[in-house]
């Protein structure tokens, strides 16, 4: 009988010990996962922050470039201008020398 009991008393000590060393492995398994997961999530969101940095250095040089195609487009259409304006005069001297002058009386 005192076998028994002293069975019983080992078998519950050891269940008893099983079970509180499984929940405190538990947490502590628990605990490095939600620290992983907080890892790998702020490596995640590094990249994407690196990302965003460079789509936005990207979106600069573009911005830039734009800007200095607009000056020279506004550039090469002002001179477009200029020149049709100067072509226009010319031609228009041009039609105004090859006409005959009639005011003048010939010379008899």
């Amino acid at each position: 009988m005192n076998e028994l009991i002293t069975t019983a008393i080992a078998l519950g000590a050891s269940t008893i010990t099983s079970l509180v060393t499984f929940l405190f492995t538990r947490r502590k398994y628990l605990a490095e996962v939600k620290g992983s997961d907080l890892e790998n999530l702020q490596k995640s969101l590094q990249i994407y922050i690196d990302i965003v940095e460079d789509n936005k250095k990207r979106i600069d040089l573009y911005q830039a470039e734009i800007e200095r195609c607009n000056k020279e487009v506004f550039a090469l259409r002002t001179e477009n201008r200029d020149l049709r304006n100067q072509l226009q005069s010319l031609s228009l001297q041009i039609i105004r020398q090859s006409k005959p002058n009639y005011n003048h009386a010939p010379n008899t």
